[in-house]
């Protein structure tokens, strides 16, 4: 790997490697961008829960029973991850807090945040952003008609620059391509790295890296936003034929393709007999890893 990546960039690759290693916790990065996503969307529902108790926020509007006071920071679950988030904050005339119905249900049912989780999940993997929120707002029990057109739209506007953020001022030097299962769905994901070391999830569909059609989907978004064949990068994928031919299809000469340790590890040991053989061929092959050249 590092003859491959050295050829490709004409410099010292030391540095780069451990780098480069980093690259295959891709779920992690994935989730991190889906948590991004799905804070601003509870974010936004919360606002409408909170709306049911005391109307829409108005400047100096101070009747009511229950009245808008502010924000204050809050805790959830969705689905396997502990999101901070901003909530509106509500007092009844009398001072008392009032708790917002949506956040209290949110904190107490862990169903409903993988239920929610998996929603986001859903509709960026097919850009169909402007579903999340109506969707959202049905599995938390809420009438679709408290969720305004005006919020949807900002919503779908808001997903949207997240998943499809353009990368033409990016230096990515290795684009790391791998399936992977969340929440029972299985959807490609590409991440690309900067020569600094910072991970961009660049592209993300639902289904696998068999799939042709979902790997010249994936490949074009990610040209259309910048990654393209203008520049040699490095792709480092699993040994799905379908993501090989797609990479060499697309980017021609300027896609260098190198197969991922992890997957070749992973492949050779669940073809041995038992678990003590294939710990003892595991350690092996990382050694023969970190040989020189």
């Amino acid at each position: 790997m590092a003859q491959v990546i050295g050829s490709l960039f004409g410099q010292e690759i030391e540095p780069l490697l451990p780098v480069v290693d980093l690259v295959v916790n891709t779920k992690h990065t994935v989730d991190e961008v889906l948590a991004e996503g799905g804070r601003a969307m509870v974010e936004l529902l919360l606002r409408v829960s909170a709306a049911q108790l005391a109307g829409v926020p108005r400047r100096g509007k101070r009747s009511g029973e229950v009245l808008w006071y502010g924000s204050q920071p809050g805790r959830i679950c969705l689905g396997e991850r502990k999101l901070k988030l901003v909530r509106p904050r509500l007092r009844a005339r009398q001072g008392a807090e009032v708790p917002i119905p949506l956040y209290e249900r949110l904190k107490d049912d862990a169903r409903l945040g993988s239920r929610m989780s998996e929603i986001v999940l859903a509709g960026v993997s097919t850009r169909r952003y402007g579903r999340v929120l109506p969707e959202l707002a049905d599995a938390a029990g809420m009438s679709r008609s408290e969720v305004s057109r005006e919020l949807i739209q900002a919503s779908e506007a808001a997903l949207a620059a997240l998943m499809e953020r353009t990368f033409h001022d990016r230096d990515i030097l290795a684009v790391w391509i791998d399936g992977i299962e969340i929440a029972g769905h299985h959807v490609l994901a590409a991440v690309g790295l900067e020569e600094a070391g910072k991970k961009h999830l660049l592209g993300l569909v639902g289904g696998s890296s068999e799939n042709a059609a979902v790997v010249k989907d994936l490949l074009g978004s990610l040209v259309a936003r910048g990654i393209d064949a203008a520049k040699r990068r490095l792709f480092v994928i699993d040994g799905a034929k379908a993501l090989r031919s797609g990479i060499r299809e697309i980017y021609g000469q300027a896609g260098l393709i190198q197969r991922c340790r992890t997957h070749k590890v992973r492949n050779v040991c669940e073809r041995l007999p038992d678990a003590r053989l294939a710990a003892q061929v595991k350690a092996v092959m990382h050694a023969a890893y970190k040989l020189e050249g």
